[in-house]
């Protein structure tokens, strides 16, 4: 095993844990132990203790944020065209 590449693969990590810890308390608002779930941009949570979010859950946002992109790109695309018109 090669532990120099090793162990600078934990420091990286760590690291990146660290970053990813203070983006989640600071920009976030969550305290340790809290769940959510971010979804393009969008936090869903922090849940209540048991609260779940199931793989139905994760369908339903799926299916939700897919439509809402669509939905937006498809407007965009639209406005581009009128405005190409005059």
């Amino acid at each position: 095993m090669d532990f120099p590449s090793y162990w600078q693969a934990v420091k990286d990590y760590s690291g990146h844990s660290q970053a990813q810890q203070s983006f989640i308390t600071k920009t976030l608002s969550l305290s340790p132990g809290q769940r959510a779930v971010v979804s393009n941009g969008q936090l869903i949570g922090p849940f209540d203790e048991g609260e779940e979010f199931t793989q139905d859950d994760f369908s339903l946002l799926d299916k939700l944020s897919s439509g809402t992109l669509v939905d937006k790109i498809v407007h965009i695309v639209k406005k581009r065209k009128l405005e190409s018109k005059k």
